[in-house]
């Protein structure tokens, strides 16, 4: 069996550190009392990372954590909302590098992928939109311009969403008519 490992930097183990902390001060008020300590730390790992810039999904934590992700997420929620944490929008761009590695995309798509990310952020397309969902659909579009061949099944599991919100997301970016070709340098 392979071990799952999630390769967190020294600050993010800082701020799960710290968020921790707060969490144990609210647990007199009946904040871990309603869950499992593991949930509570599997939440904390996620804020952190979520702090910190790291692109994590829910899923990652949840399957090395060994907690079922809509505990996780309820559990998140709540840590966020009694501690009153502003957390940072997870950068689309990380997101992209991360499904391109996991789908072994080469450095012309990935170029080509940041350049259509660039436009679509620019015209506030991405706004309210699953970062991994969308870096996923930016791929995808992005390798049918250099002729690299990927099937939407390819993109979505390395993106670890479905198909379906692949499809989604293209008609979404199809609805707003734009011209994506990025111009070559």
């Amino acid at each position: 069996m392979k071990e799952a490992k999630l390769d967190l930097s020294y600050k993010v183990c800082e701020r799960f550190s710290i968020f921790t902390q707060k969490s144990s001060i609210r647990s007199e008020k009946g904040f871990i009392r309603e869950r499992t300590k593991s949930a509570v730390l599997a939440a904390a790992t996620f804020v952190a990372c979520r702090d910190a810039g790291i692109a994590k999904t829910l899923k990652e934590i949840a399957d090395v954590t060994n907690t079922k992700r809509k505990t996780l997420a309820k559990c998140y929620r709540q840590l966020v909302s009694d501690l009153d944490i502003k957390i940072p929008m997870v950068d689309s761009t990380k997101c992209i590098v991360k499904v391109a590695n996991r789908a072994n995309l080469n450095k012309k798509t990935l170029r080509t992928a940041m350049a259509i990310m660039h436009h679509l952020i620019k015209k506030e397309i991405s706004a309210g939109k699953d970062p991994m969902g969308f870096a996923a659909i930016v791929l995808y579009i992005a390798c049918s311009i250099p002729d690299e061949k990927r099937t939407q099944a390819d993109i979505a599991q390395a993106a670890g969403i479905t198909e379906v919100t692949l499809r989604n997301r293209y008609r979404d970016i199809k609805s707003h008519e734009l011209d994506l070709i990025p111009v070559s340098n």
